[in-house]
């Protein structure tokens, strides 16, 4: 059987476009893929470069975590005796002490409250006193203060103050176990 002119040519034709539509087809797919793999390394470049960023912030609030729980290693002595003892350093006049129960804050921590009243003191030597609990190397804030000036006299005050004292509970601390999540310091 023979082949005509027609079929022939036909079949050059198609011997011709047919590898040249493959090459294409083929260079079509391979700038697909390249651009595809391009984008996939580019998240993750992006991914490394974010998890190296964390690693400093991760590093930092593992330090804060430390330097809190370190604080809290250092129990707060009793606050009326602490208190009274800076308040004499500071040459001011303690009225009374008033101390509040215990309060569990959470599963890991204990709030001591304590109420004091101060009388006919100098905004100096209130400011000092503050900055001497403040600065203290114990856990310790303040949470209340009132004060009132006393009629006719210059730079005198009379002073309410409350302080609290946090102190990590050491039997629920040994209780929680490796793995769970610290409580969050007060």
């Amino acid at each position: 059987m023979a082949i005509s002119q027609r079929d022939r040519r036909v079949l050059k034709l198609t011997g011709i476009v047919v590898p040249i539509v493959l090459v294409v087809i083929g260079a079509v797919y391979m700038r697909i893929r390249i651009v595809s793999e391009t984008k996939s390394n580019a998240s993750l470049a992006a991914a490394i470069t974010n998890v190296e960023d964390a690693r400093g912030r991760l590093q930092e609030a593992r330090q804060k975590k430390q330097a809190v729980l370190q604080r809290y290693q250092n129990k707060a002595p009793s606050l009326s005796s602490y208190l009274d003892e800076q308040a004499r350093a500071e040459k001011l006049d303690v009225m009374d002490h008033n101390d509040r129960a215990e309060v569990k804050i959470g599963k890991r921590y204990v709030e001591r409250h304590h109420v004091m009243h101060l009388k006919k003191s100098g905004m100096l030597g209130i400011a000092k006193f503050m900055e001497r609990i403040a600065s203290s190397q114990h856990p310790l804030a303040f949470t209340r203060l009132n004060i009132r000036k006393r009629s006719g006299e210059q730079d005198l005050y009379d002073v309410e103050l409350g302080v609290s004292a946090y102190d990590r509970a050491e039997a629920s601390s040994s209780a929680a176990g490796p793995g769970k999540a610290d409580g969050g310091a007060p």
